[in-house]
């Protein structure tokens, strides 16, 4: 629900990767090329009386591949709030998957917080670090001019 003075508040969630290079990987050669998330709710309402989104928690959870085009390393995704405990992560470097898993603070994917994971990809295996959550920020972008 935005506040009295109209403001604007985030009703999703937001996950937030970065890939880093480990052990034995370098990332000026090949970067990674898609990740996978599994078991979220992708669907869901927004109640714009209450300023609620809620996920459709009678459906099957489903996955979310996500290209990571031009070499970029940070990737966000936005869903809506849900109870979740961990979601497995597959992430696709030279055509090879590496699996891992993103635990979730509290069990949940919280409204207008952003879960910031680091995944370091190593010769063998990846290496997810403990999420920071953070409140989305809000950015002013300046005034924006419209000629007619």
């Amino acid at each position: 629900k935005g506040g009295e003075d109209n403001s604007f508040h985030h009703r999703m969630s937001r996950i937030t990767l970065t890939f880093e290079a480990g052990d034995g990987v370098d990332f000026s050669v090949v970067k990674p090329e898609r990740y996978t998330l599994d078991g979220l709710l992708l669907t869901g309402t927004f109640n714009t009386a209450d300023g609620i989104a809620t996920a459709d928690n009678g459906l099957q959870t489903g996955e979310l591949t996500m290209n990571l085009a031009d070499g970029n390393l940070t990737s966000s995704i936005i869903l809506f709030p849900q109870t979740v405990a961990s979601l497995p992560l597959v992430v696709n470097y030279k055509g090879q998957e590496y699996p891992a898993t993103l635990t979730m603070p509290d069990g949940a994917l919280l409204a207008g917080n952003n879960y910031t994971y680091t995944v370091k990809v190593s010769n063998k295996v990846l290496e997810v670090s403990e999420a920071t959550i953070a409140k989305w920020n809000d950015i002013d972008g300046g005034e924006v001019d419209a000629d007619l």
